[in-house]
């Protein structure tokens, strides 16, 4: 890592400013270094590509299954109560 001339940290790789750090193993990461978001948690490539991507994407897909089961119970009770 080396500081910017405006006092950012930028990357040993690219030379950008870092976003954060990965959340599994801690590496400083620019945005080209990101290989993986998810919310605001951030995986370098190297991450995103081991077993911890497929964790993630696993984790990925649960939330979006509920998300689409409350939104399938919001229509629900919204077409309840359309009907009276």
């Amino acid at each position: 890592m080396d500081w910017l001339g405006d006092g950012f940290m930028k990357c040993e790789k690219h030379q950008k400013p870092l976003e954060g750090a990965c959340q599994w193993c801690g590496k400083q990461l620019c945005r080209y270094c990101v290989g993986k978001r998810w919310g605001s948690k951030l995986f370098c490539i190297e991450c995103a590509q081991s077993s911890v991507g497929h964790i993630i994407e696993r984790k990925q897909l649960e939330e979006i299954r509920k998300q689409e089961q409350v939104e399938s119970k919001k229509r629900d009770i919204r077409k309840i109560f359309e009907d009276y």
